[in-house]
């Protein structure tokens, strides 16, 4: 009776309770004479005090938690490594109770493992079993609270972009050409072997300007040939397909031709929600002449946008063997 009661004014969440309030939260029917002596048992303790109003009482949660104190202090002197527990003593009891298996799981990998660099996937599986613990489940918190995560030799890789090989032209061209638009991509990949580039890569928007730094990789290009390779940049002329290539102009050269083709047909409107970068701008007009970017920088300021599908397979052929 005194461990049901001692739990529910662990959850209790005011200073106060009632004896009725205590008596209408245990299970069942519960003896009259086993609840008042266990009543009297926690006065005794000074766990709970009885205050001035009538049959209430006020609870002294110091001491309630002693023996949640006492377990996390004794774990403490059980661990091999040095992480610390400090942290749970005053998080509710209902946390330590839930991640102290996981506690010496983490207390036995810093003992055992050598940490190499691994993902946290793999850091997940090595520490509980489980690949998804860290991510999904919770234990990237309770590492957190152990002080141990920056601890943790962990790496991070982009997701692969997606690319197709010309074998046409694999060892004897070193031009590759990324493209914004999926429906793009597949509409040249129909007459890759017609174009004099190694390679072609879905850009898929903004996910170009994390997973191009693992291009060279996927194409097996070594540090010291990376020179000679030249990536060109094709997407929407519009605010946002501008902004991507800046992203990246460092590493990519802006496959001009294909905007030139883009200039053949009227511009659309519909861009309003689009943010203007007008650096990326500046920078993207300095590729086209005079009069070319007078006609883009108008259409631009007024929501115009021309996306990259508007060429059509001839076009994409005859613009990408300009390059």
């Amino acid at each position: 009776m005194e461990t049901a009661i001692r739990e529910i004014l662990k959850k209790h969440k005011k200073k106060k309770i009632s004896l009725l309030e205590l008596q209408q939260q245990l299970p069942g029917e519960s003896d009259e004479r086993a609840f008042f002596q266990s009543i009297s048992q926690l006065e005794k303790k000074q766990i709970l005090v009885p205050s001035k109003s009538a049959s209430t009482y006020q609870i002294n949660k110091q001491l309630l938690n002693q023996e949640k104190m006492n377990q996390i202090l004794q774990a403490q002197l059980l661990l091999k490594s040095d992480i610390k527990l400090e942290a749970y003593l005053s998080l509710p009891e209902e946390v330590w109770e839930r991640d102290k298996s996981y506690i010496f799981l983490v207390d036995k990998y810093f003992m055992q493992t050598s940490r190499v660099a691994m993902t946290i996937p793999e850091c997940a599986y090595h520490l509980t079993g489980n690949e998804k613990w860290i991510d999904e489940e919770g234990g990237r918190e309770i590492l957190q609270r152990l002080g141990v995560w920056d601890r943790l030799n962990l790496v991070s890789y982009n997701d692969p972009l997606m690319l197709a090989i010309n074998r046409k032209q694999f060892h004897a061209s070193k031009k590759h050409l990324i493209v914004e638009n999926k429906s793009v991509f597949y509409r040249i990949l129909e007459v890759i072997d017609r174009l004099p580039i190694a390679s072609l890569i879905f850009g898929a928007g903004w996910r170009i300007t994390s997973g191009i730094e693992t291009l060279g990789l996927q194409l097996g290009i070594r540090d010291d040939e990376k020179e000679e390779h030249r990536f060109y940049y094709f997407g929407d002329l519009d605010w946002e397909g501008i902004a991507i290539w800046q992203s990246v102009s460092e590493q990519v050269v802006l496959a001009a031709s294909f905007y030139r083709g883009l200039l053949q047909y009227d511009f659309s409107k519909g861009k309003e929600t689009q943010s203007q970068n007008e650096a990326a701008l500046k920078e993207f007009l300095s590729h086209f002449t005079k009069e070319e970017q007078e006609r883009i920088q108008y259409h631009l300021l007024r929501a115009g946008y021309i996306p990259q599908e508007a060429l059509t397979s001839k076009q994409l052929l005859d613009r990408g063997g300009r390059l």
